[in-house]
């Protein structure tokens, strides 16, 4: 059951759209994360649930429980649907209601009806309310979400052929997808839409929003750029999930930690060990200290000042 907790109105809320569903899926590395923390079993884990994925891969970890926390209400009645979906649906039928596989809209809203009554008042309402994400598929619909799919529908195929984008995440031999990548894919035309459309200008209003980017203050568009020129010519990247659902909107073969068969029946069994509140980071950790900590990209979203307070009221602990 989601928390309510006290809600400090900080700047950001008072200025961001806290109303809707930002991200359908958390663009976060689980098994990155889950290595470099490296987490105990049996230990208590604190988590910004954002969409929830990253709370549901640490159950993997047997802990004690896992904390979710979130200031965006939406976010938590996202987190929460996923959590009773793994609860009470067989894995092929939680793909399916999230829209990973199949495109019938009436099963999606038939599995959702399944999981209505075990939903929390705001949560039910909300979904009620909302049942044509349900219908169009619910990991395609946060806003960051639809920032890629302009990306891909409209931008992308003024860039390279439908044809080509395939060819860059097909697999190949050891060393052929640089060659691919310098020969092929990495053209001015490209260059320039990776500088222009993941730039902090455009990446702010369609993507995310201007405040969360408000404290970054480096060339975005260039450096992220730089970071796919490098995984690009990788013989890994046609093995990155991230990549198949930007390029072509589907997982494709690979998918995400939480969604992936060898781990749905320990989340499973583990589930009621998820709780949620809807309050802050810097809240959660001034009431209790964890084992763990996986708190997303907060650290971009307030200022030093805020940041050096936070540090201090963690290290108090």
């Amino acid at each position: 059951n989601i928390k309510q907790g006290y809600r400090h109105m900080s700047g950001l809320e008072k200025t961001v759209d806290f109303s809707i569903i930002r991200y359908a899926n958390c663009w976060e590395d689980a098994d990155i994360l889950l290595t470099g923390l490296a987490i105990r079993a049996g230990v208590q884990v604190l988590c910004v649930a954002s969409a929830g994925d990253i709370a549901l891969s640490l159950l993997t970890t047997n802990p004690a429980g896992v904390h979710g926390i979130d200031k965006r209400e939406v976010q938590l009645y996202l987190t929460e649907l996923k959590q009773i979906a793994f609860d009470r649906l067989a894995y092929p039928e939680l793909l399916q209601l999230l829209g990973v596989t199949g495109t019938d809209t009436e099963l999606r809203l038939q599995l959702y009806r399944k999981l209505s009554p075990f939903l929390t008042p705001g949560t039910r309402n909300y979904w009620n309310e909302n049942r044509h994400i349900v219908e169009a598929g619910i990991i395609y619909n946060g806003k960051f979400e639809r920032y890629f799919y302009k990306f891909r529908r409209y931008l992308l195929p003024l860039v390279h052929s439908r044809q080509t984008i395939k060819q860059l995440i097909a697999p190949k031999a050891p060393g052929e997808q640089a060659v691919f990548y310098n020969h092929t894919w990495n053209t001015f035309r490209f260059r320039l839409l990776m500088r222009v459309f993941f730039g902090k200008y455009v990446l702010g209003r369609l993507g995310r929003d201007p405040k969360f980017l408000e404290h970054i203050h480096i060339p975005v568009g260039k450096y992220i750029q730089q970071k796919a020129e490098r995984h690009l010519q990788s013989d890994r990247c046609q093995e990155n999930y991230f990549l198949h659902m930007i390029f072509t909107g589907s997982f494709g073969n690979h998918l995400p930690h939480y969604l992936r068969p060898e781990n749905y029946e320990t989340i499973r069994n583990n589930i009621h060990k998820l709780s949620l509140e809807n309050i802050s980071a810097e809240q959660a950790i001034s009431k209790r200290t964890y084992g763990a900590y996986c708190l997303s990209n907060i650290f971009e979203y307030i200022s030093a000042e805020e940041f050096m307070g936070l540090a201090a009221e963690w290290a108090g602990r």
